[in-house]
């Protein structure tokens, strides 16, 4: 436990602002984004992380790169969509005061859809982009998960790169 802590002081992390309690952090290293979800608030929550699909998690995260010239740029996670053939499970994390959830991502993995080809976010980067992760949880999300007083909202983390 001590060493999860000191590995996560050693990450500049930058943090959102906190939505009903909820706040998303982001930070990376040379390789990965890490995206961390805290409960900043008294008590604890459930907050809907994602769907699970059997071989993989969909997480409710949206990747937005922001280019020098301010172009938006949406990505996903390609590892994380497969085709569906039987049972969608919401991933319900229950994160007590305090605490915090992390995800990683490899940035190569982190992919926008776009005319004229796919970029990676690792390719942006390296173009002098910027990142940011937003945790998106509606009402409809919420009550499918059968999480007795699900987290609700749009939580954004800081831009970083």
């Amino acid at each position: 436990m001590r060493a999860r802590a000191a590995f996560l002081m050693a990450l500049a992390i930058a943090w959102g602002v906190p939505v009903d309690g909820i706040r998303v952090g982001i930070s990376h290293d040379s390789s990965e984004l890490h995206v961390f979800v805290q409960n900043d608030g008294e008590t604890a929550r459930n907050v809907v992380i994602g769907y699970d699909q059997g071989k993989s998690t969909q997480p409710n995260l949206k990747f937005i790169a922001t280019t020098p010239d301010g172009r938006e740029h949406e990505g996903f996670d390609p590892a994380s969509f497969q085709p569906l053939a039987g049972l969608v499970v919401p991933v319900v994390a229950r994160i007590e005061p305090g605490a915090i959830r992390e995800l990683r991502f490899p940035l190569r993995s982190l992919l926008c859809v776009e005319k004229p080809g796919d970029v990676t976010f690792d390719a942006l980067v390296k173009q002098g982009a910027s990142v940011r992760v937003a945790l998106q949880v509606d009402a409809m999300a919420a009550q499918w998960s059968g999480a007795r007083d699900a987290w609700i909202g749009a939580a954004v983390s800081p831009e970083v790169f």
